[in-house]
């Protein structure tokens, strides 16, 4: 059972590794600027990773991970590079606004002056209760109180290795957070009226302690979905540190909330 639109297609169940190898292999070119790679791609690289099981029955392949033990190591890296460059998703941003209102926050977090600005950032909150800033405040403070509690002011082995625990885990629990965001984007490409597979993504977020690391789900082609970096949330270990960058963090995370919001939208669109 697959579904075809004006693009590529889905399949809403995951027995289809026949299928698919028979569909890439029966498929030489698609529409893209070099044929000859393209070609090697559906006929040579992709159906090898679905035969070796490195793409499983789910027919997802994360681009995000490009550790020794991730699906690199089944392609060579010149057969790496050419999948990331053609399955390629870029997603823009919403631009939401510049944060001069953190200014007086950064400077006491810049002086390790965790009490006052624990304390600054709860009155600023307060005073925009009901305004857009209230949870730009609110989640200020929650990463204040991170920094009180763990104590992170010097980046220690302890914590350097906890760093890489925490960036392992999150490489471990990329295919089952991708399966889960597969739904939701099968669902999404069947049932919604408006949504367009070619501008929007479906974003995975991990946390592990300071670790936040927003990847994203999109189906590249016919049948092949494709997990790459999203946004980088990740809390600095260092206060000061956040500080002199919080301006391009909220950025971040305030962008990621709008494209949430735009999904919830479509969602709420379906037939």
């Amino acid at each position: 059972m697959e579904l075809v639109m004006n693009g590529p297609s889905i399949s809403p169940y995951n027995d289809i590794k026949e299928k698919l190898l028979k569909w890439f292999r029966s498929v030489p070119k698609f529409q893209r600027n070099i044929p000859t790679l393209q070609n090697e791609l559906r006929t040579v690289i992709l159906p090898a990773a679905i035969e070796n099981h490195t793409l499983s029955l789910n027919s997802i392949i994360d681009l995000s991970d490009n550790t020794n033990d991730s699906q690199k190591k089944y392609f060579n890296q010149n057969e790496w590079d050419t999948i990331k460059k053609y399955y390629n998703f870029e997603t823009k941003l919403t631009k939401i606004k510049k944060f001069d209102c953190l200014d007086r926050l950064n400077s006491k977090l810049k002086e390790l002056e965790l009490v006052d600005a624990y304390a600054l950032a709860g009155k600023l909150e307060i005073k925009n209760l009901g305004g857009y800033n209230e949870v730009l405040f609110k989640t200020y403070a929650h990463v204040i109180i991170f920094f009180y509690d763990e104590k992170l002011v010097d980046l220690t082995n302890m914590e350097a290795a906890r760093y890489m625990i925490a960036k392992k885990k999150t490489n471990d629990d990329h295919l089952k957070l991708a399966i889960e965001s597969k739904d939701i984007l099968d669902y999404l490409i069947k049932n919604s009226n408006n949504f367009d597979h070619t501008r929007f993504c479906v974003p995975m977020i991990q946390i592990c302690n300071n670790q936040c690391v927003v990847l994203k789900l999109y189906l590249a082609d016919n049948g092949l979905y494709c997990v790459d970096e999203f946004v980088n949330l990740t809390i600095p270990l260092n206060p000061a540190e956040f500080a002199a960058q919080s301006s391009q963090w909220f950025q971040k995370l305030f962008s990621l909330r709008s494209h949430v919001f735009k999904l919830l939208h479509l969602l709420e669109d379906t037939n």
